[in-house]
């Protein structure tokens, strides 16, 4: 199940409110309530409540650079590694992807909630978007971040459309990794994790 794609009603991380993994459930969850399937506000209320790991999925062709802020990443399959993102169908860096046959995924640590709020940020283009953040070129030329927390390459193997959104699988080409705290996306807001005691 997908979470949509973040916008413009983040508000700024509170470094003082984390999540716990240790603690029990989330005060706003105690309640339980029941809403029709069918219903989209219902459906993102229920995503809003799943902590998900922010990446920004970038994108280049003849050239022109595109990336957004996005959630909607999962694992496909390790033998061979594979990711599968969901992308909605009217964001330009849809068809990049599309005409390119390469996206990358960058997963977002802690220090990068700025980074994240410009990619998804309504009316900024997307070269002003690449002048936040230290970007450079893949080993099939998709933009990578290079302190990202983890980033993987890929290559296209199956594109298909659902509903609003497509989905793409990739093949990972190229692996990065680096030794940080994620940043997390919960409740319609950044934060942080609260370490294991003895885990920095």
């Amino acid at each position: 199940m997908m979470m949509p794609n973040l916008d413009r009603r983040s508000t700024p991380i509170d470094r003082s409110v984390v999540l716990d993994p240790a603690a029990g459930p989330v005060e706003a969850c105690a309640a339980s309530c029941l809403a029709r399937g069918d219903s989209p506000g219902a459906f993102r209320d229920m995503m809003a409540l799943v902590p998900g790991a922010v990446t920004i999925i970038a994108s280049e062709h003849a050239g022109v650079r595109k990336g957004i802020t996005a959630t909607a990443v999962c694992s496909v399959s390790a033998e061979p590694p594979q990711l599968l993102i969901c992308v909605n169908g009217k964001a330009s860096v849809r068809s990049t992807i599309s005409q390119s046959g390469v996206f990358s995924v960058n997963f977002l640590a802690r220090h990068h909630e700025v980074l994240a709020r410009k990619f998804s940020e309504a009316g900024l283009d997307h070269d002003a978007r690449f002048a936040f953040g230290d970007w450079m070129g893949g080993s099939l030329g998709a933009p990578v971040l290079a302190d990202a927390l983890s980033s993987a390459v890929c290559e296209v193997v199956s594109e298909s459309k659902q509903a609003t959104h497509v989905l793409f699988i990739g093949r990972i080409a190229e692996l990065r990794l680096n030794a940080a705290r994620p940043l997390l996306y919960h409740q319609r807001a950044y934060c942080d994790v609260a370490p294991r005691e003895g885990v920095a």
